[in-house]
């Protein structure tokens, strides 16, 4: 049972936390074929992530933060702390050319662990069928714009991207 969750918020018409962003997820599968493929996905109570090929240390990720009442959408790199800040380094020259296409409230910053991300954050509420598609629809459109930059920067570090398992 999620004790944090407010009953309120179910008379409202939300979902639980882990029931929208399973709905996120079935949203983003369902994503017209191409840009996705081979992409793989975990959920768990507040956070879902989305990854491709086998290493999911870097993977996309919609988190639900109910203290701060924001949700995250977001690329997360958790892999060691000298291959996170090689690629972090890379992703800051293009930033203003992933702002210019996802808007000005997307954000890189270097994180706890020698991690890394580069993410936007928003209101949490209201978690209901309709936002969980608008949430699925904009993490289409981040890795739309970064994935193809994320490849570009591992290719040119020499480092090897599989997409597929």
């Amino acid at each position: 049972m999620d004790r944090a969750f407010d009953a309120s918020r179910a008379a409202e018409g939300n979902l639980r936390p882990a029931t929208f962003l399973q709905r996120v997820a079935a949203s983003i599968i369902c994503a017209p074929p191409g840009a996705l493929e081979g992409m793989q996905s975990h959920a768990r109570s507040r956070l879902v992530k989305f990854w491709f090929g086998p290493d999911n240390s870097v993977h996309y990720e919609v988190s639900i933060h109910e203290r701060a009442a924001q949700l995250e959408v977001g690329l997360h790199f958790e892999a060691s702390p000298e291959r996170n800040r090689s690629i972090y380094k890379e992703l800051d020259r293009c930033i203003l050319e992933i702002q210019s296409q996802l808007g000005s409230t997307v954000w890189l910053e270097e994180w706890d662990r020698g991690w890394a991300r580069l993410y936007e954050t928003q209101h949490l509420w209201p978690l209901d069928d309709a936002r969980a598609n608008e949430v699925a629809e904009r993490l289409c459109d981040f890795i739309r714009v970064v994935q193809p930059v994320y490849e570009q920067i591992l290719d040119k570090l020499g480092l090897a991207f599989q997409r597929s398992m």
